[in-house]
């Protein structure tokens, strides 16, 4: 009998052991970063698109100000913000997705239309495109949402670029 309590008793601080870890792990690691800029004089056409689905109200992503109608296109530029996902945990983050935040100089935001899910135990990445006015700060701050099991998780991370 002692030694099924024993047993028992083992049993139990492992399981507890293991929920530990799973609930204090479960954050997505960042573990790299990139940023490309390309500015809008080099894709005209596609900031013109842009201008007309920010106008209209029928952009697929965030408009945080809709520019004069006699913007040109030599004002502004594209930035491709990518971050490097890390899962530690046995479970698959799912609707993995990106969220800036803006500054007065930020026009819109868009990112990929597809859901992004990481693996258990895999690394995968989540990038977003900020169409700006001018040069933007050094330091953006973004939240990234992922969710286990229906249940939200946000990291928050400042995205530090070298000029």
């Amino acid at each position: 009998m002692k030694k099924l309590a024993l047993f028992t008793l083992f049993l139990s601080l492992a399981a507890l052991l293991a929920a530990g870890y799973m609930l204090l792990g479960t954050r997505l690691q960042v573990t790299g970063q990139s940023v490309h800029r390309t500015a809008c004089g080099e894709k005209r056409e596609q900031f013109a698109q842009l201008m007309r689905e920010a106008r209209n109200r029928s952009l697929h992503g965030t408009v945080y100000r809709v520019p004069p109608e006699e913007a040109e296109a030599e004002e502004y530029s594209f930035y491709t913000y990518t971050i490097q996902l890390e899962n530690r945990l046995p479970f698959e983050a799912e609707m993995v997705e990106i969220q800036l935040a803006p500054r007065t100089e930020d026009i819109l935001m868009y990112s990929a239309m597809e859901e992004i899910r990481i693996g258990a135990w895999k690394t995968g990445a989540v990038s977003c495109v900020l169409l700006t006015e001018g040069q933007p700060t050094d330091v953006r701050s973004f939240t990234i949402t992922y969710y286990y099991f229906g249940s939200p998780f946000q990291v928050k991370y400042a995205f530090q670029t070298d000029r």
